[in-house]
């Protein structure tokens, strides 16, 4: 939110954080809750950080491992920073351009850009532009809405959705990576019958076949490590066919109406103090 990078929030950088926490936009709010809980915001050590028993007493044997994953998720986002900071001394703060710059990591994006990627309206190309979610940072953020919904009276229906569209979305990740196999496995296929073609080897030959074909990227030829992920397109598509779960972040609270409350209970508070003050006025005066 610190558009200017002087490292303070002003009233309009504070005005603005409020604007897109507090939006009645159910969307909005769903790609939020999905942007906060992509790394860095959300750092492998947090993940990776003691469980706790249903008591409530840490599972871990040792203290220390806590303190190593704060100074993990620290070191994290401190290696970010000199990054956010040279790019806004190189960089114009009110160019929009900057927070779709394809030249910064998405670590350097995420932590200077979360701003204009969240109130992006609509737009695929700006959907398009927020990452991919991996199982881990996902399963972190299921467990979120889980939290959210305890604070509700319990309701079978609503856990019941929570639970159905949790087990969707695992599907959907991954049927994802068996589509990337088989695609890579394609890709691979072509390249090694190419590879034999060329130098004049049938591709069913050992010598063409002993040696595996590089990967997209042009790295030796080693075992694929496909990876599980969804897109922010099918966690926003899927959540919002629950119907509880679209009714909880579909939900508005009126602000004004709780605003005047505390400034009638206000009121009443200064009332009562004055009063108080002139009835031990009024008795001291009687007293001498």
């Amino acid at each position: 939110m610190d558009r200017n990078c002087d490292g303070l929030l002003n009233f309009r950088e504070l005005a603005a954080a409020l604007g897109m926490t507090c939006t009645a936009d159910m969307t909005q709010r769903l790609k939020l809750l999905y942007t906060l809980h992509l790394p860095p915001l959300l750092s492998s050590a947090e993940i990776e950080s003691p469980t706790r028993s249903e008591n409530g007493t840490e599972v871990a044997t040792d203290a220390a491992d806590f303190f190593n994953s704060m100074e993990q998720s620290v070191s994290s986002l401190e290696s970010v920073a000199p990054h956010i900071e040279e790019n806004c001394l190189m960089r114009d703060p009110d160019d929009r351009s900057y927070a779709y710059s394809r030249e910064q990591s998405w670590e350097v994006r995420s932590m200077g850009s979360l701003r204009s990627m969240v109130e992006s309206r609509d737009s695929r190309l700006d959907l398009k532009s927020v990452p991919k979610m991996d199982q881990p940072h996902f399963i972190m953020l299921w467990k979120t809405i889980y939290d959210l919904f305890q604070a509700q009276p319990e309701d079978q229906e609503t856990f019941h959705a929570i639970a159905t569209i949790g087990t969707l979305l695992l599907q959907l990740g991954d049927v994802g990576k068996r589509f990337y196999l088989e695609r890579e496995e394609s890709a691979d296929s072509l390249l090694a019958a190419a590879a034999a073609h060329s130098a004049g080897l049938r591709p069913d030959t050992p010598s063409s076949t002993d040696q595996q074909s590089p990967d997209r990227n042009g790295n030796p030829g080693v075992g694929l490590d496909p990876h599980w992920s969804i897109t922010v397109e099918q966690f926003l598509a899927t959540v919002l066919t629950g119907q509880p779960i679209a009714e909880f972040f579909s939900h508005n609270t009126s602000l004004s109406e709780g605003i005047t409350r505390l400034r009638g209970r206000r009121f009443n508070r200064l009332n009562s103090l004055s009063d108080t003050s002139f009835t031990k006025m009024g008795n001291g005066n009687k007293g001498t």
